[in-house]
């Protein structure tokens, strides 16, 4: 009964569950090991993971589900119901996850989804997705006689059907993350950088050219991205990228980040504003933020 009033409810925004996924961590820490004492992360047989009571609870019982930007379990794993028995009270810039009845030992805590969904950032998400919509820009003949290899490679691959290259940004104490998973047979270009800074491949083969040369890597691989350097890379199997920053700044948002330690790229075959172009910023590409800093 769930699942079937959820797959209703996705059908009635127009949205699927892939969606949701993107939408629930773009943008967003997560914080597993706070704020859900006597609750219990297990298998739901509803869908996935579900957070279930560990002992007999009691009307009211209230967990911190999330702020600002930081989720916790109670606002990042539960499963829905049209019959839920907690619901989800904001205060400010607070997410509280609150018992509606008595639960017992074992119980799966439910909420309902429809009570919660918001309309504005459903509409934001939808606009975001015209990605596929976008037509590329038909470069003139100078364009194409001034641009570089590189280039030209990034144009051809702009008409092509999109990748999902789903990225994690991960922040500690001074150091910047991002984690990037590039399927099977997928091909990117990746930004102008002006750091050094280590990369590694943590898993798969690659298929890499840059103007240092080309070769093929396979992971477990560390390397050094140096000043200057872009590369296109084509994923021969499963891949996932690290590349590690200095961030002494303690920034949290990923494209001001990116902004700092790259150099504009402009690419005369390509419209600035194609979503295809920008995918390293964090409303385009499928995104997950994690922090290991306090959240105050």
């Amino acid at each position: 009964m769930e699942k079937q009033d959820y797959n209703n409810f996705l059908n009635e925004l127009g949205i699927t569950d892939n969606d949701i996924t993107r939408m629930m961590n773009d943008n967003i820490y997560y914080d597993s090991t706070r704020n859900y004492d006597d609750l219990e992360i297990m298998d739901s047989i509803i869908d996935g993971k579900g957070l279930f009571a560990t002992n007999n609870l009691k009307l009211g019982s209230k967990w911190l589900a999330s702020f600002k930007n930081c989720k916790y379990p109670c606002g990042r794993i539960i499963n829905h119901s049209p019959n839920p028995n907690c619901k989800f009270i904001f205060e400010g810039d607070l997410v509280f996850c609150i018992l509606l009845d008595d639960i017992v030992k074992g119980d799966e805590l439910l909420v309902n989804y429809r009570d919660n969904i918001n309309i504005d950032m459903i509409d934001d998400y939808k606009k975001s997705k015209s990605i596929e919509l976008f037509d590329s820009k038909v470069p003139s003949v100078a364009d194409w006689e001034n641009s570089s290899p590189v280039d030209k490679i990034e144009y051809e691959l702009s008409t092509l059907p999109v990748a999902e290259l789903p990225l994690t940004h991960i922040f500690t104490d001074g150091l910047y993350v991002r984690k990037a998973f590039a399927p099977a047979g997928s091909m990117f270009t990746t930004v102008h950088h002006n750091t050094e800074h280590p990369f590694i491949l943590i898993s798969g083969t690659t298929e890499v050219i840059s103007n240092e040369g080309s070769g093929s890597i396979s992971g477990p691989f560390m390397g050094i991205t140096k000043k200057g350097t872009r590369r296109v890379v084509y994923a021969v199997t499963d891949a996932v990228y690290l590349t590690i920053h200095a961030n002494p700044d303690n920034l949290t948002d990923p494209d001001e980040i990116i902004r700092r330690i790259t150099i504009p790229v402009e690419n005369p075959l390509m419209d600035s504003e194609d979503p295809r172009f920008n995918t390293w910023k964090k409303n385009i590409s499928n995104s997950q933020i994690v922090s290991t800093n306090n959240i105050n």
